[in-house]
């Protein structure tokens, strides 16, 4: 039996691997693939697999985030740009509408964990 970090890994393989390693570096091919629409159903295809993957595998899923500002139980990750924002300072996600740019909630605790560090 295959585990499912390897089928999802296995995905991949069809995509150049220079893609994987440096996503805006595209070779001469790469953009004749583009300009067919070959790479963009490639890519797509791949994206969706591991869509799917992440919402149906119990490890991918803890390693989202719930965002701390509305609660909503549904998990979001960084690579969901439509809908997710992410803290500069500590990478952690909110929804959109949601997101404070001063306000991180957990950059708020990492400072005043350090605050209450330095005092002690």
């Amino acid at each position: 039996m295959v585990c499912l970090y390897c089928r999802v890994l296995a995905e991949f393989e069809p995509l150049p691997v220079h893609l994987m390693e440096e996503p805006l570096l595209f070779s001469m091919e790469d953009l004749q693939k583009v300009k067919k629409g070959q790479l963009v159903a490639q890519a797509r295809a791949v994206l969706n697999y591991a869509m799917k993957h992440v919402e149906s595998c119990e490890l991918c899923m803890g390693r989202g985030f719930i965002c701390e500002f509305c609660r909503i139980k549904d998990v979001i990750f960084p690579f969901q740009r439509d809908i997710c924002k992410q803290c500069a300072v500590c990478r952690a996600c909110f929804h959109i509408e949601c997101f404070l740019e001063k306000r991180c909630p957990k950059c708020t605790r990492i400072q005043s964990r350090t605050k209450g560090q330095m005092n002690s």
